[in-house]
């Protein structure tokens, strides 16, 4: 994946690169105080100036996965910067200065709360009760592993690690995300989303990625039974079958 190709999937949907880069052009002409212009336009420069540099994109290829290059920009204070700049413009008019501010990033960005898999908090650790169900029955089941690994319904999939670090998962949110356009593809991911779920195809695809545990929503039709491919059921818990596969025995 190219810088650029990098760089157009961290805009996102809206306008919010250009709003900061404006605001950065604005501070870079107007902000004299020290202290301020090194954390908002000094330091910012700097990482701006290597994430385009090939050099570093290779480099950082080596050691990591390239679509995780983005991370570099997490560096950059752009919503400071942005808030900071239009208070700057209208320094003696700071209250319009800041409403403005919010309302041109709440155009330019996303509701988040909007997304498919955002639902209202039912607990105290605002998790869906069946993540806590599903995660503690294959935490319960481990023993001493230190990690293992799970195939996990799409719904499940953005909150089990938020809860429990030591269950991998398949796949994560870059499937399920619309907006990412993620080009990644999981045979895992194909199968769970499937109406019907043939057991046959989908133990193929979770032990061709070496998944200890497979996680079965009971409303999904399913063709075929996981048991007699060798998986074992240990649990029927909150509308979810949960199996163990003793074939994999990497325990991560």
């Amino acid at each position: 994946m190219s810088i650029l190709q990098v760089l157009n999937e961290y805009r996102g949907e809206g306008f919010l690169l250009v709003l900061y880069g404006i605001s950065l052009v604005c501070l870079l002409i107007r902000e004299k105080e020290p202290v301020r212009r090194t954390l908002l336009v000094d330091l910012p420069l700097v990482f701006l100036v290597l994430f385009f540099l090939p050099p570093v994109h290779a480099l950082y290829t080596k050691l990591e996965d390239a679509a995780t290059y983005y991370r570099i920009l997490w560096l950059i204070p752009m919503s400071a910067t942005m808030l900071y700049a239009a208070l700057k413009v209208c320094e003696k008019h700071l209250a319009a200065g800041l409403a403005a501010a919010i309302l041109l990033i709440a155009l330019c960005g996303r509701f988040a709360y909007s997304q498919e898999h955002v639902v209202r908090a039912q607990n105290r650790l605002h998790l869906p009760p069946q993540v806590l169900s599903v995660a503690d029955t294959i935490t319960n089941d481990m023993g001493d592993a230190s990690f293992v690994k799970a195939a996990a319904p799409p719904e499940l999939v953005p909150f089990i690690r938020q809860y429990e670090t030591r269950i991998r998962l398949a796949y994560g949110r870059e499937m399920i995300t619309e907006n990412w356009d993620y080009t990644f593809v999981s045979g895992v991911y194909e199968e769970m989303i499937q109406d019907q779920i043939r057991a046959e195809d989908l133990v193929e695809a979770t032990r061709e990625a070496l998944c200890n545990y497979v996680i079965i929503n009971q409303s999904k039709e399913l063709i075929g039974d996981p048991e007699d491919l060798g998986l074992i059921l240990i649990s029927r818990v909150d509308g979810y079958l949960v199996y163990r596969d003793p074939q994999i025995t990497e325990t991560w």
